[in-house]
């Protein structure tokens, strides 16, 4: 409907003067910016630097971390510096880490969200200085992060105890799969990685109406951002136990439906 969920957007700000402009004028406004007014007034991600450090045992067993960041903000505080030292070394299980980041302000454009904010700044570190351990170590990358990977009931370096996960079992069906054992060619590489990012609550709104032949219709007060229809559909279908091809789900308004908080990649579904 509108593409990707992307946290750039959830900010507003062409939307009020258009707004404004229409009411004053009686007739329909539309409103684009330059290249240089998006620069200035949505923003870039954030550059960064990056200190790892990852001690472990001669069989690959992780046994401390620590990640120092630094994220570039613009001329006022606000980079995704949360994202960076609370997903670093949020996939895996160790015993002794810390993370700690720097909110830096310089002479450039202000920040936006990208993509799980800060979150792949502060993997990169972690799984870079991951790989040159397994090469030290003479093991597979995956080995060594399946042998430290995170799951149910493990801690989390950020501080809450995981519930049921799949991090395990994605890394087990990758070390399976075809392609990561197919022979590589001349000028050849392949490589892994594994990433983190949280969910986020807040109020959300939908009504369940069930018809006369059976089917359900769904309304939700978050627009479809990129597949979120089908997600609702499933968990509806899966509460309910019938077949997900029963369950229709429409897009309502504040007319329609509750509150929803704002809709975001984070949240829209998770909430």
């Amino acid at each position: 409907e509108i593409g990707g969920g992307f946290g750039g957007k959830t900010i507003v700000y062409l939307e009020p003067l258009a707004t404004a402009l229409s009411k004053k004028s009686g007739r329909p406004v539309k409103m684009a910016m330059t290249r240089e007014e998006v620069m200035r007034a949505s923003g870039p991600t954030s550059g960064s630097k990056s200190v790892v450090k990852i001690g472990c045992k001669k069989d690959g067993t992780i046994t401390a971390a620590e990640g120092t960041y630094w994220l570039q903000a613009g001329g006022l505080p606000g980079a995704p510096v949360r994202g960076a030292v609370g997903c670093a070394l949020a996939p895996y299980d160790i015993p002794n880490g810390h993370t700690l980041g720097y909110d830096v302000v310089c002479n450039r454009s202000k920040v936006a969200a990208y993509r799980a904010p800060g979150a792949p700044i502060g993997s990169f570190g972690v799984e870079c200085v991951l790989d040159e351990l397994a090469e030290e170590l003479g093991l597979d990358p995956l080995d060594l992060r399946l042998k430290n990977a995170a799951k149910e009931g493990t801690e989390a370096v950020h501080g809450p105890v995981y519930p049921v996960m799949g991090y395990v079992e994605s890394l087990e069906s990758a070390k399976a799969h075809d392609h990561y054992n197919a022979p590589l060619g001349a000028n050849q590489g392949r490589g892994v990685a594994s990433g983190f990012w949280f969910n986020a609550g807040g109020e959300s709104s939908a009504q369940v109406n069930i018809t006369e032949d059976g089917n359900v219709v769904v309304t939700t007060g978050h627009p479809d951002i990129g597949g979120s229809r089908a997600g609702i559909a499933n968990i509806c279908a899966e509460l309910l136990g019938i077949d997900y091809k029963r369950v229709s789900v429409l897009i309502g308004d504040t007319a329609t439906i509750g509150f929803s908080n704002l809709t975001g990649g984070s949240r829209g579904l998770f909430a």
